[in-house]
């Protein structure tokens, strides 16, 4: 005869499987595999900032030109150059921190650029004459590249699909409104602070950036 199926209960799951449920099969931390789901909003707000500082400092003395030409005693191409150091900079960090952030991390290369970016930018606004101020602009950009390639690292080591999609659509908005917003943000402060207390502003928010990378 052919036992009719039991209506008993089923046999019990072993240790290593995952319970189901009405909504579908339990997923555990190796199946996420340590990715986030969500952003907190004041990681999201970090990440921001660390990629807009660059465009900010690059972009913000920009309407305090003439005046710095008058105060340092050089030329208008001189003064030109001191963007294009930076930009220099941002270029030679762009090459390179990646490169060395997948060998020793991201938050130590983070750390250390925004460091010197800090540090650097501090310089530029009490640099006596030209040269030093050159030599401060390169470093200063050098180190704000870390923010602008490391703030959309961390994001794509850390999520996938729509969080990802959503946090580095804000990251990439906020870096492209920083150089629209920062020459208005410098022809309201070069007034009441001149082209030094532009950069001093600058530096310290990057300052502050320093604080939010090592917290």
């Amino acid at each position: 005869m052919i036992k009719p199926p039991s209506s008993g209960p089923a046999p019990a799951k072993g240790k290593g499987e995952p319970a189901a449920t009405a909504a579908g099969p339990a997923t555990g931390p190796a199946q996420t595999g340590g990715l986030r789901t969500a952003f907190a909003p004041t990681l999201l707000i970090a990440l921001a900032a660390l990629a807009a500082v660059a465009p900010l400092a690059m972009d913000a003395y920009l309407p305090a030109f003439s005046r710095m030409s008058a105060d340092l005693g050089v030329s208008a191409s001189t003064t030109q150059l001191t963007l294009t150091m930076f930009l220099v900079g941002v270029a030679l960090g762009q090459l390179s921190i990646g490169v060395l952030s997948d060998r020793f991390g991201r938050r130590p290369l983070l750390l250390w650029g925004s460091v010197l970016a800090f540090v650097a930018g501090a310089g530029a606004a009490l640099a006596p004459g030209a040269g030093l101020f050159l030599v401060a602009r390169f470093f200063q950009g050098l180190g704000g590249a870390a923010g602008m390639v490391l703030g959309r690292a961390v994001i794509s080591d850390r999520s996938r699909g729509i969080t990802a999609a959503r946090a580095l659509s804000l990251v990439m908005a906020i870096q492209g409104i920083a150089p629209v917003v920062a020459p208005i943000f410098g022809g309201a402060l070069v007034g009441p602070v001149g082209w030094r207390g532009i950069l001093a502003v600058v530096a310290a928010f990057q300052g502050l950036l320093v604080i939010a990378v090592a917290l």
